[in-house]
């Protein structure tokens, strides 16, 4: 069942703050939506608080850095992401155990591809909008937001998102890595659902997902509705507290922070140690070749002979007679700045090609996953 919710465009003249404030202002039937102020966010003193940690604006610009690696080529953009974290101030990161195990959190994200990326209209933030459309339905104030996936932006916008609504930011992922497919998660391979969902188009137009028969249905349908209206926002994976201990990948934001401190300071030897990681390669893009593909960022690398496959992030790598394949992480670093590569990479670049395993757990429940 679908329920679709299509609101009025916002007139050109609503900057994206007013926007906010009148969409929290809109109380809705359970009054889980508050009024803000003119002059501040929305702020919350219902959830119990043990112990944070704040990150400023330094620790963010590494943090989105360190976040490129582990997209390993997907997960959005660099640029947009140090963008959306430009003046943002602190932000406060939380751990699991500091929530109490029967709140909820969820995840917000894009979705998308670099040929679907169309500009949003004035005044709409879609992946907020899609947080504060999912609260509505669920009745529900989520106590923290999780990436979905480490990426540059698509962890990025979270902060952004926080910030607006003053919910803390969850310090970890669904995925441990940046991934191609919405069922591609460790949530989802153990069970946890990605549906109730919420999916706003580039124009503020909104859907609720009630059910859906599968994951993989529903990534299918987003899919779609990202090919025919381009980039969406989604806010998925409701899950409370407890479940979110069993299913996510704890602390994998600080791990990004300082995997990008070191790439900033090009301390290979370091990211090597932290990661368990190793170079299979170092040489020359000679070709890059791009595939016709609903809805992704697909096509093939030659890097001094050997092919690189990738499908938004890079899936596998063929070099000397072997196969790496996901859910390996497979990275290109720049071997000048060692910044890590986004997709389409550029022809005649020097890298590294660069591996860590993924979490165990893709092992163990998610090896035989369809991608």
């Amino acid at each position: 069942m679908w329920i679709v919710d299509i609101d009025e465009k916002k007139s050109g003249d609503h900057n994206r703050k007013v926007w906010i404030r009148r969409c929290c202002s809109v109380q809705s039937a359970s009054g889980i939506v508050r009024r803000a102020s003119a002059e501040t966010s929305i702020q919350r003193d219902n959830f119990p608080r043990r112990e944070s940690m704040f990150l400023d604006e330094e620790d963010l610009i590494n943090m989105v850095i360190g976040l490129s690696f582990f997209g390993c080529g997907g997960g959005g953009s660099r640029k947009e992401g140090l963008e959306m974290i430009r003046g943002i101030g602190r932000i406060d990161l939380v751990d699991l155990d500091e929530l109490d195990d029967e709140m909820m959190i969820a995840s917000p994200y894009a979705c998308g591809s670099l040929e679907s990326d169309l500009p949003n209209e004035e005044g709409v933030f879609k992946e907020l909008k899609a947080v504060l459309e999912l609260q509505n339905f669920l009745k529900v104030e989520f106590a923290g937001l999780f990436a979905t996936e480490l990426g540059a932006y698509n962890t990025a916008v979270i902060f952004r998102i926080s910030k607006e609504l003053g919910i803390p930011v969850i310090d970890g992922d669904g995925a441990g890595r940046a991934v191609p497919e919405i069922q591609h998660s460790i949530p989802s391979f153990l069970g946890y659902r990605a549906i109730p969902a919420s999916v706003v188009l580039s124009n503020g137009d909104t859907l609720i997902f009630k059910d859906v028969e599968s994951d993989e249905k529903f990534e299918k349908i987003v899919r779609h509705l990202v090919s025919k209206f381009g980039n969406v926002g989604v806010c998925d994976h409701p899950m409370k507290v407890k479940d979110a201990k069993r299913s996510l990948v704890r602390e994998s934001l600080t791990t990004s922070l300082k995997v990008g401190e070191f790439l900033r300071r090009g301390d290979l030897d370091s990211i090597l140690s932290l990661t368990n990681g190793k170079i299979l390669k170092e040489g020359k893009i000679e070709k890059v070749e791009g595939i016709q593909s609903e809805g992704f960022t697909e096509g093939r690398v030659w890097i001094d002979g050997d092919v690189m496959y990738f499908k938004n992030e890079n899936m596998v790598f063929e070099c000397g007679g072997r196969r790496y394949e996901f859910p390996d992480l497979l990275v290109l670093l720049g071997t000048k700045d060692l910044l890590p590569m986004e997709n389409p990479p550029r022809e005649g670049e020097c890298v590294y090609v660069f591996t860590v395993r993924a979490d165990e757990r893709w092992y163990t429940y998610g090896r035989k996953m369809e991608w």
